[in-house]
Protein backbone atom coordinates (compact mmCIF):
# COMPACT_ATOMS: atom_id res chain seq x y z
CA UNK A 1 0.00 0.00 0.00
CA UNK A 2 2.67 2.46 -1.06
CA UNK A 3 1.33 4.16 -4.19
CA UNK A 4 -1.59 6.56 -4.53
CA UNK A 5 -3.11 6.90 -7.99
CA UNK A 6 -5.28 10.00 -8.20
CA UNK A 7 -7.96 10.37 -10.86
CA UNK A 8 -9.46 13.88 -10.58
CA UNK A 9 -12.92 14.20 -12.11
CA UNK A 10 -14.12 16.95 -14.43
CA UNK A 11 -17.78 16.16 -15.02
CA UNK A 12 -20.67 13.83 -14.24
CA UNK A 13 -21.62 10.83 -16.38
CA UNK A 14 -25.40 10.39 -16.21
CA UNK A 15 -26.16 7.24 -18.22
CA UNK A 16 -24.94 4.55 -15.82
CA UNK A 17 -28.37 3.24 -14.80
CA UNK A 18 -29.47 2.64 -18.37
CA UNK A 19 -26.46 0.61 -19.46
CA UNK A 20 -24.95 -2.78 -18.73
CA UNK A 21 -21.35 -3.57 -17.91
CA UNK A 22 -19.24 -4.68 -20.85
CA UNK A 23 -18.51 -8.39 -20.91
CA UNK A 24 -15.16 -7.59 -22.49
CA UNK A 25 -12.63 -4.98 -21.47
CA UNK A 26 -12.75 -2.04 -23.88
CA UNK A 27 -9.73 0.01 -24.94
CA UNK A 28 -9.44 3.74 -24.24
CA UNK A 29 -10.40 4.59 -27.82
CA UNK A 30 -13.00 1.91 -28.34
CA UNK A 31 -16.45 3.42 -28.77
CA UNK A 32 -18.86 2.51 -26.01
CA UNK A 33 -20.00 3.88 -22.64
CA UNK A 34 -18.66 7.38 -22.11
CA UNK A 35 -18.36 8.21 -25.80
CA UNK A 36 -21.78 9.86 -26.12
CA UNK A 37 -21.37 13.55 -25.38
CA UNK A 38 -24.99 13.89 -24.27
CA UNK A 39 -24.39 11.39 -21.45
CA UNK A 40 -22.15 13.91 -19.67
CA UNK A 41 -22.96 17.20 -17.94
CA UNK A 42 -20.48 19.48 -19.67
CA UNK A 43 -19.56 23.12 -19.29
CA UNK A 44 -19.60 25.18 -22.52
CA UNK A 45 -15.80 25.09 -22.86
CA UNK A 46 -15.77 21.27 -22.68
CA UNK A 47 -17.57 20.69 -25.97
CA UNK A 48 -15.23 21.91 -28.70
CA UNK A 49 -12.42 19.42 -28.09
CA UNK A 50 -14.71 16.60 -26.95
CA UNK A 51 -13.40 16.66 -23.40
CA UNK A 52 -15.57 13.66 -22.52
CA UNK A 53 -13.34 11.47 -24.69
CA UNK A 54 -10.35 12.61 -22.64
CA UNK A 55 -12.26 11.70 -19.48
CA UNK A 56 -12.55 8.15 -20.81
CA UNK A 57 -8.82 8.06 -21.57
CA UNK A 58 -8.05 9.33 -18.06
CA UNK A 59 -10.15 6.52 -16.58
CA UNK A 60 -8.39 3.89 -18.67
CA UNK A 61 -4.93 5.23 -17.78
CA UNK A 62 -5.72 5.25 -14.06
CA UNK A 63 -6.89 1.63 -14.21
CA UNK A 64 -3.85 0.67 -16.27
CA UNK A 65 -1.62 2.05 -13.52
CA UNK A 66 -3.69 0.32 -10.84
CA UNK A 67 -3.56 -3.07 -12.56
CA UNK A 68 0.20 -2.78 -13.07
CA UNK A 69 0.91 -2.33 -9.35
CA UNK A 70 -0.72 -4.55 -6.70
CA UNK A 71 0.54 -2.17 -4.00
CA UNK A 72 -1.35 0.79 -5.50
CA UNK A 73 -4.67 2.25 -4.46
CA UNK A 74 -6.80 4.33 -6.83
CA UNK A 75 -8.68 7.36 -5.51
CA UNK A 76 -11.30 8.72 -7.89
CA UNK A 77 -11.97 12.24 -6.66
CA UNK A 78 -14.95 14.50 -7.26
CA UNK A 79 -17.92 15.57 -5.18
CA UNK A 80 -21.61 16.21 -5.70
CA UNK A 81 -20.98 19.31 -7.80
CA UNK A 82 -24.08 19.50 -10.01
CA UNK A 83 -27.37 20.87 -8.73
CA UNK A 84 -30.24 18.43 -9.09
CA UNK A 85 -27.94 15.48 -9.84
CA UNK A 86 -27.89 12.68 -7.28
CA UNK A 87 -24.55 11.10 -8.25
CA UNK A 88 -21.08 12.40 -7.45
CA UNK A 89 -18.47 13.01 -10.12
CA UNK A 90 -16.32 10.23 -8.69
CA UNK A 91 -19.11 7.66 -8.55
CA UNK A 92 -20.08 8.48 -12.13
CA UNK A 93 -16.49 7.89 -13.28
CA UNK A 94 -16.55 4.59 -11.43
CA UNK A 95 -19.66 3.64 -13.37
CA UNK A 96 -17.90 4.42 -16.67
CA UNK A 97 -15.10 2.09 -15.60
CA UNK A 98 -17.63 -0.60 -14.72
CA UNK A 99 -19.46 -0.25 -18.03
CA UNK A 100 -16.20 -0.47 -19.96
CA UNK A 101 -15.14 -3.68 -18.21
CA UNK A 102 -12.26 -2.16 -16.21
CA UNK A 103 -13.32 -3.28 -12.74
CA UNK A 104 -12.19 -6.79 -11.84
CA UNK A 105 -11.99 -9.03 -8.79
CA UNK A 106 -8.28 -8.19 -8.64
CA UNK A 107 -8.74 -4.41 -8.41
CA UNK A 108 -12.22 -3.72 -7.01
CA UNK A 109 -11.06 -3.61 -3.37
CA UNK A 110 -8.30 -1.14 -4.23
CA UNK A 111 -10.60 1.60 -5.55
CA UNK A 112 -11.68 4.41 -3.22
CA UNK A 113 -14.13 7.23 -3.90
CA UNK A 114 -13.60 10.75 -2.59
CA UNK A 115 -17.03 12.38 -2.88
CA UNK A 116 -16.17 15.75 -1.33
CA UNK A 117 -13.51 17.44 -3.50
CA UNK A 118 -14.59 20.63 -5.26
CA UNK A 119 -11.33 21.70 -6.95
CA UNK A 120 -7.92 20.35 -7.90
CA UNK A 121 -6.25 21.22 -4.58
CA UNK A 122 -8.95 19.32 -2.71
CA UNK A 123 -8.60 16.43 -5.18
CA UNK A 124 -5.01 15.94 -4.04
CA UNK A 125 -5.42 16.76 -0.35
CA UNK A 126 -8.48 14.56 0.14
CA UNK A 127 -6.93 11.71 -1.84
CA UNK A 128 -4.05 11.67 0.64
CA UNK A 129 -6.51 11.82 3.55
CA UNK A 130 -8.63 8.99 2.15
CA UNK A 131 -5.56 6.84 1.45
CA UNK A 132 -4.51 7.31 5.09
CA UNK A 133 -8.02 6.62 6.37
CA UNK A 134 -8.44 3.41 4.41
CA UNK A 135 -4.92 1.95 4.61
CA UNK A 136 -3.53 3.36 7.86
CA UNK A 137 -0.47 4.72 6.05
CA UNK A 138 0.47 7.64 3.84
CA UNK A 139 1.50 7.01 0.21
CA UNK A 140 5.19 6.96 -0.60
CA UNK A 141 4.55 7.76 -4.27
CA UNK A 142 1.72 9.62 -5.97
CA UNK A 143 0.63 9.24 -9.59
CA UNK A 144 -1.86 11.77 -10.98
CA UNK A 145 -3.82 11.30 -14.20
CA UNK A 146 -5.35 14.39 -15.77
CA UNK A 147 -5.27 16.99 -18.51
CA UNK A 148 -1.84 18.00 -19.73
CA UNK A 149 -2.56 21.71 -19.27
CA UNK A 150 -3.06 21.11 -15.54
CA UNK A 151 0.43 19.64 -15.04
CA UNK A 152 1.88 22.88 -13.67
CA UNK A 153 -1.05 23.38 -11.30
CA UNK A 154 -0.68 19.94 -9.74
CA UNK A 155 3.10 19.57 -9.69
CA UNK A 156 4.36 23.11 -9.11
CA UNK A 157 1.56 24.36 -6.85
CA UNK A 158 -0.50 21.71 -5.04
CA UNK A 159 2.19 19.01 -4.69
CA UNK A 160 4.78 21.51 -3.50
CA UNK A 161 2.44 23.10 -0.95
CA UNK A 162 1.71 19.61 0.39
CA UNK A 163 5.46 18.83 0.27
CA UNK A 164 4.89 15.60 -1.58
CA UNK A 165 7.85 13.61 -2.80
CA UNK A 166 7.94 11.23 -5.75
CA UNK A 167 5.01 12.59 -7.73
CA UNK A 168 4.38 11.57 -11.34
CA UNK A 169 1.89 13.29 -13.63
CA UNK A 170 0.27 11.65 -16.66
CA UNK A 171 -1.11 14.39 -18.90
CA UNK A 172 -3.68 13.30 -21.49
CA UNK A 173 -5.68 15.61 -23.74
CA UNK A 174 -7.59 17.51 -24.71
CA UNK A 175 -7.18 16.15 -28.23
CA UNK A 176 -8.47 18.66 -30.73
CA UNK A 177 -10.64 17.21 -33.55
CA UNK A 178 -9.15 17.27 -37.04
CA UNK A 179 -10.19 19.53 -39.93
CA UNK A 180 -12.37 16.83 -41.47
CA UNK A 181 -14.47 16.66 -38.33
CA UNK A 182 -15.26 20.36 -38.59
CA UNK A 183 -15.54 20.15 -42.40
CA UNK A 184 -13.30 23.17 -42.88
CA UNK A 185 -10.07 23.81 -44.84
CA UNK A 186 -6.77 23.00 -43.16
CA UNK A 187 -5.70 26.65 -42.79
CA UNK A 188 -8.98 27.54 -41.07
CA UNK A 189 -8.58 24.53 -38.79
CA UNK A 190 -5.06 25.59 -37.78
CA UNK A 191 -6.35 29.04 -36.82
CA UNK A 192 -9.28 27.54 -34.94
CA UNK A 193 -7.07 25.06 -33.10
CA UNK A 194 -4.55 27.72 -32.13
CA UNK A 195 -7.30 29.97 -30.78
CA UNK A 196 -8.71 27.09 -28.75
CA UNK A 197 -5.42 26.26 -27.04
CA UNK A 198 -4.52 29.93 -26.54
CA UNK A 199 -7.87 30.44 -24.80
CA UNK A 200 -7.41 27.24 -22.79
CA UNK A 201 -4.02 28.25 -21.41
CA UNK A 202 -5.17 31.82 -20.79
CA UNK A 203 -8.12 30.56 -18.76
CA UNK A 204 -5.99 28.07 -16.83
CA UNK A 205 -3.64 30.88 -15.83
CA UNK A 206 -6.27 33.53 -15.05
CA UNK A 207 -8.84 31.38 -13.27
CA UNK A 208 -6.63 28.73 -11.66
CA UNK A 209 -2.86 29.02 -11.39
CA UNK A 210 -2.72 32.78 -10.75
CA UNK A 211 -5.31 32.36 -8.00
CA UNK A 212 -3.63 29.34 -6.40
CA UNK A 213 -0.30 31.16 -6.42
CA UNK A 214 -1.93 33.91 -4.35
CA UNK A 215 -3.94 31.59 -2.08
CA UNK A 216 -2.62 28.04 -1.79
CA UNK A 217 -5.63 26.58 0.01
CA UNK A 218 -8.68 28.33 -1.51
CA UNK A 219 -9.35 30.17 1.76
CA UNK A 220 -12.54 31.85 2.84
CA UNK A 221 -13.06 35.25 1.21
CA UNK A 222 -11.17 34.30 -1.97
CA UNK A 223 -12.38 33.76 -5.54
CA UNK A 224 -11.31 30.14 -5.21
CA UNK A 225 -13.47 29.72 -2.13
CA UNK A 226 -16.46 31.29 -3.86
CA UNK A 227 -15.94 28.92 -6.78
CA UNK A 228 -15.90 25.94 -4.42
CA UNK A 229 -19.15 27.06 -2.80
CA UNK A 230 -20.76 27.31 -6.24
CA UNK A 231 -19.72 23.69 -6.87
CA UNK A 232 -21.26 22.50 -3.62
CA UNK A 233 -25.06 22.70 -4.02
CA UNK A 234 -25.59 20.28 -1.12
CA UNK A 235 -23.38 22.46 1.13
CA UNK A 236 -21.30 19.49 2.26
CA UNK A 237 -18.06 21.46 2.54
CA UNK A 238 -14.61 19.93 2.47
CA UNK A 239 -15.63 16.84 4.44
CA UNK A 240 -13.49 17.71 7.45
CA UNK A 241 -15.65 15.63 9.81
CA UNK A 242 -15.24 12.60 7.53
CA UNK A 243 -11.50 12.97 6.86
CA UNK A 244 -10.20 14.20 10.23
CA UNK A 245 -8.02 11.55 11.89
CA UNK A 246 -7.10 11.57 15.57
CA UNK A 247 -3.35 10.91 15.32
CA UNK A 248 -2.69 13.28 12.40
CA UNK A 249 -2.53 16.95 13.50
CA UNK A 250 -0.83 18.10 10.28
CA UNK A 251 -3.48 16.50 8.08
CA UNK A 252 -6.25 17.87 10.29
CA UNK A 253 -4.76 21.35 10.06
CA UNK A 254 -4.88 21.20 6.26
CA UNK A 255 -8.53 20.18 6.45
CA UNK A 256 -9.32 23.40 8.27
CA UNK A 257 -7.26 25.91 6.31
CA UNK A 258 -10.02 26.89 3.91
CA UNK A 259 -12.08 28.25 6.83
CA UNK A 260 -9.33 30.77 7.63
CA UNK A 261 -8.16 33.78 5.68
CA UNK A 262 -5.04 33.05 3.67
CA UNK A 263 -2.70 35.06 5.98
CA UNK A 264 -4.08 33.10 8.94
CA UNK A 265 -3.73 29.79 7.12
CA UNK A 266 -0.22 30.61 5.91
CA UNK A 267 0.89 31.45 9.47
CA UNK A 268 -0.54 28.14 10.72
CA UNK A 269 1.08 26.29 7.81
CA UNK A 270 4.49 27.76 8.66
CA UNK A 271 4.15 26.40 12.21
CA UNK A 272 3.25 22.84 11.23
CA UNK A 273 6.71 21.36 11.52
CA UNK A 274 7.50 18.01 9.88
CA UNK A 275 4.83 16.42 7.70
CA UNK A 276 3.97 12.76 8.36
CA UNK A 277 4.07 11.83 4.68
Amino acid sequence: MTTLILLPCHSVFTAAESANASENKLGPRDAGPGFNQSDWILAPFQYEANDHLSFVEHIHKAFELLDANPDARLVISGGFTKKGVSISESNSYLQVARLRGLITKQNEDRIYLDEYARDSYENLLLAIALFRKRTGTFPQRTKIVGFEFKRYRFLELHAKVLRLKHVDYYGIGPSYPDAATFEIPEHEWETKRKRYFDDLHFSEKKFATDLFEQDWFGCIGSKLYDKKVSRDPLKRGLGKEFYSQEPEPVLNAFLGFDQLTFPEAKAAYDDLGAFPW
